[in-house]
């Protein structure tokens, strides 16, 4: 009797060993899959930036800008600012240069007047305590961004930068 019971151990033993390689097999392939399809996905991601970096690009400059913030305490307070635009390249002017911009490169007048007009009413209806306790202006370029990108019918906007930026 004892053959027997050492037997169906070691058969138990056996059995627990195969179940335990096939969830160790099973596991690592899962975990293989899993990395071959996030690696795709970045991939994808990284075809997206590279056609969106294709783009020709001008950086068009709107000039400085002074402009009254709101005050929390009544005190009079300013910003001094410079705001460039960098725009896709509209399909008429193609010939523009890519990703630094056309270094020539202006809106027409009214345009020009357009953006300007949308980016005082942005700028002055700021705070100068949020402005000031919050460093990080990527939502302040956000906002300009798309207020800019809807007022121009014939440019989009990718991206505002400020050249200079002085608040009192």
């Amino acid at each position: 009797m004892r053959c027997r019971s050492s037997t169906a151990g070691g058969v138990l033993l056996k059995l627990i060993l195969l179940v335990a390689l096939v969830g160790i097999v099973l596991g690592g392939g899962l975990f293989a899959w899993s990395r071959v399809r996030g690696g795709d996905e970045a991939a994808d991601g990284e075809q997206a930036e590279a056609a969106e970096e294709d783009v020709p690009t001008q950086t068009l400059e709107l000039g400085e800008f002074l402009v009254n913030l709101q005050s929390g305490d009544d005190t009079l307070r300013y910003l001094q600012t410079e705001v460039s635009l960098v725009v896709e390249a509209p399909e008429k002017e193609s010939g523009g240069g890519h990703g630094g911009g056309d270094a020539g490169a202006e809106l027409p007048p009214a345009g020009h007047r357009y953006a300007r007009d949308v980016a005082i009413e942005v700028l002055s209806s700021q705070s100068f305590e949020k402005l000031r306790h919050d460093p990080d202006r990527s939502q302040l370029k956000e906002l300009l961004r798309r207020r800019i990108d809807d007022a121009l019918e014939d440019y989009r906007v990718m991206d505002v930068l400020f050249t200079a930026f002085v608040m009192q």
